[in-house]
């Protein structure tokens, strides 16, 4: 793997208080496209400060 490559990739993507903004839809589909392009590759940990119901 070429070294720049390597640095690139974070060892953690961590998102932290998803839900706290209301999102546009443009916003969402480039969001729903990181996490599914991201979980295969880096852990994740999401957060938010809304209950699961929500």
């Amino acid at each position: 793997m070429p070294a720049r490559l390597a640095i690139s990739i974070p060892k953690l993507l961590i998102i932290d208080e998803l839900g706290y903004l209301p999102f546009k839809l443009n916003a969402t589909h480039l969001l729903f496209q990181l996490v599914s392009g991201a979980m295969k590759w880096v852990p994740m940990l999401v957060t938010s400060n809304r209950s699961v119901g929500e």
